[in-house]
């Protein structure tokens, strides 16, 4: 599991190395807000945390971000609350309860927080590999419909979602599905859209799902960040290859990423205050009080 944690936020910044550009060269704030909030989570020293103290009125402390208030789309949000999405991947109601509290302040408030939502679901559909990656789209439908979770008639990513579907069916070339998408509609859920396409075209290829984001042109940053993000969750920082690991050694952007994806897991796993171990790895042996662990449910 720390080997999805670690793809899915790594997998997130890879492809700002793949376009050759630095973050700090760009505006683009919101994997700097994604940083942020996985610092957010893993200062929750509560047992099990809730997200209770997840920021709920950005302050001074978060300087430049601050102009970035209720202006993102539904797919930077996407980006913004990734760790949200990987933290809760087990506890639907959290995962909920935490994506509409972050999308209040940085998400325009016109648009549907219920998509948001559906995001959050395919993270945790490839996080636990309960599907085949080349359904993720259809046993998205399904179950959104089937469970009720959201407006089906106001939602616009459920109804890309159909079209897509139908395109996979026929082996839709990329390049032709941005060509339709981007003619006939400027929905600020395509990105996502997009980036759930482009996984299940090629769900066990995280490099060929990227490049292809990439090359295809859509707002590539955002799209192929997150392909990477679906991507790096369900195949697993392991699964990367040579040169990606290598790149998470010299590249700090990669290297800062790693290391506070592992205490996001630390944090998940139950380790106390993951943001005060200083060494590479926790502590292996833990010594307890009878009754204090138990099964994470």
């Amino acid at each position: 599991m720390l080997s999805r944690f670690q793809g899915g936020i790594i997998g997130s910044r890879i492809p700002f190395i793949l376009a050759k550009e630095e973050l700090e060269s760009r505006q683009f704030p919101w994997d700097q807000i994604c940083i942020q909030t996985i610092q957010e989570l893993i200062s929750d020293n509560s047992n099990f945390p809730t997200g209770d103290n997840l920021v709920q009125k950005p302050t001074q402390k978060q300087g430049k971000l601050l102009k970035w208030k209720n202006q993102g789309t539904i797919s930077e949000i996407a980006l913004a609350t990734l760790p949200i999405a990987i933290f809760y991947h087990d506890n639907l109601e959290l995962l909920r309860k935490n994506l509409e509290n972050k999308a209040a302040i940085w998400c325009d408030s016109s648009l549907n927080f219920d998509e948001l939502l559906i995001w959050g679901l395919a993270i945790s559909l490839a996080m636990t590999e309960k599907i085949d990656g080349n359904k993720l789209i259809s046993y998205l439908i399904n179950i959104v419909k089937f469970i009720n979770l959201v407006n089906l008639e106001e939602n616009t990513l459920i109804q890309q979602l159909e079209i897509l579907q139908n395109l996979n069916k026929n082996n839709t070339p990329y390049h032709q599905v941005i060509s339709r998408f981007s003619r006939n509609q400027n929905h600020s859920q395509t990105p996502m859209a997009l980036a759930l396409y482009n996984f299940t075209r090629n769900p066990d290829d995280f490099q060929l799902c990227v490049k292809t984001a990439i090359m295809g042109g859509y707002k590539p940053k955002l799209t192929a960040a997150l392909t990477g993000a679906i991507s790096g969750v369900y195949n697993s920082f392991n699964s990367l290859n040579i040169p990606w690991h290598l790149a998470n050694q010299t590249q700090p952007i990669l290297l800062d990423a790693s290391q506070l994806a592992k205490k996001l897991f630390w944090h998940w796993a139950g380790i106390y205050q993951p943001d005060k171990i200083k060494t590479e790895n926790p502590p292996q042996i833990l010594c307890l009080s009878a009754g204090i662990v138990q099964k994470r449910k």
